[in-house]
C-alpha cells in the first residue's frame, strides 16, 4: 500500500506540472500508457532525486525503491542501461555505484550464506537485502553470474582457491547449468541455439529453440536497429548460455547485455557447436 500510494503521489504530482500525460487506471491501478510518457516521468524523478541528494546521480536501485518504477518499466523498451537513462537526464553517471566486480558480489553472497548457514532460498534473500544495510539488490546476483547455480558455483570455486572450509562445507557440490537440466529425459533432449546480437554498443546473449523467430521478437522491442552476429547449436541451450554469461560476467552491462570486446565476439564466434 505504501509503494502505491508513493507512485499515485508522482504521477499526480507529474500530471499536474506537465498536464499533458494524464495516467489511464485500471483496477485503481495508476498506468502511463504512452512510452514518451513514461520516459518523461523517469527523467524527471532522476533530476529530482539528484536535486534531493545535493547533485549525486542516484543508483538504480535507489530510483526503484523511492520512485515505485521497476525496471522493468524501462529496461529494453526504453534504455538498455542504467547508465544511459542518467545521461538523458543530463547527470554524470556514478560508474562506482553501477558496476560491480564479481569479488564484491561474491563478498555479499558469502555474507548471506554465512548468515543461514546455506545458500539462501529466494525469501530469505529478498528479506536480508531487505534488511541489511547497504547490501545488494536481491536480484542482482543471479544478474551478474546467469543463475543462482552460476553464484553458488562461482563463490565455492572461490572458496577453494581460498581454503575457506567454513564456505565450503555450506556450499553444494553444483554446476550453474545443473538446475535447467537435473530430471531431464536423455531422450527428450532438444537442441537449439545460443545467439550473440548487437544493438548500438551493446552484445545481447541468449538462447532460444526458434532463433529467427526470437531475433524477430527483439528486434521488434527495441529502438535501435538489432544484428544477429554469431550463433552457436547445442543440445544444452540453457547450460552452455550459462557457460558465455559466466564468461563474461565482468562486462555484464545489465540483464543479458553485454558490453563486449573484439577480443571476446571473436571467442564467441569460434563456436559453432557447443
Amino acid at each position: 500500500m505504501k509503494r502505491l500510494h508513493t507512485a499515485n503521489h508522482l504521477i499526480t504530482a507529474l500530471e499536474r506540472r506537465s498536464g499533458s500525460c494524464s495516467p489511464q487506471r485500471v483496477d485503481t491501478i495508476p498506468v502511463l500508457t504512452n512510452p514518451s510518457c513514461m520516459k518523461d516521468r523517469i527523467i524527471s524523478e532522476v533530476k529530482r532525486l539528484a536535486a534531493k541528494n545535493g547533485g549525486k546521480t542516484p543508483g538504480k536501485v535507489y530510483f526503484q525503491q523511492e520512485t515505485g518504477i521497476a525496471e522493468s518499466d524501462w529496461y529494453g523498451k526504453l534504455w538498455l542501461r542504467w547508465n544511459d537513462v542518467v545521461a538523458d537526464a543530463g547527470l554524470t553517471p556514478n560508474e562506482k555505484q553501477e558496476r560491480l566486480s564479481s569479488d564484491l558480489v561474491l563478498d555479499k553472497y558469502a555474507e548471506v550464506c554465512r548468515h543461514y548457514g546455506k545458500p539462501p532460498s529466494s525469501a530469505e534473500l529478498r528479506f536480508y537485502a531487505r534488511e541489511t544495510a547497504n547490501f545488494l539488490s536481491h536480484n542482482t546476483f543471479a544478474k551478474h553470474f546467469g543463475s543462482k547455480e552460476g553464484v553458488i558455483a562461482a563463490l565455492r570455486d572461490r572458496a577453494i582457491e581460498q581454503g575457506d572450509e567454513e564456505l565450503i562445507v555450506i556450499l553444494p557440490q553444483v554446476k550453474a547449468h545443473q538446475k535447467s537440466t537435473e530430471g531431464r529425459d536423455s531422450t527428450n533432449v532438444s537442441e537449439g541455439w545460443v545467439y550473440l546480437l548487437q544493438s548500438g554498443s551493446h552484445f545481447k546473449i541468449g538462447r532460444s529453440d526458434e532463433l529467427e523467430k526470437r531475433v524477430k521478437q527483439i528486434s521488434i522491442a527495441l529502438p535501435e536497429k538489432v544484428e544477429l552476429i554469431h550463433a552457436i547449436k547445442t543440445d544444452d541451450p540453457p547450460g552452455i548460455e550459462g557457460y558465455w554469461h559466466r564468461r563474461f560476467a565482468e562486462k555484464r552491462a545489465n540483464g543479458e547485455w553485454f558490453k563486449l570486446s573484439d577480443a571476446n565476439v571473436r571467442a564467441f564466434k569460434r563456436r559453432k557447436f557447443q
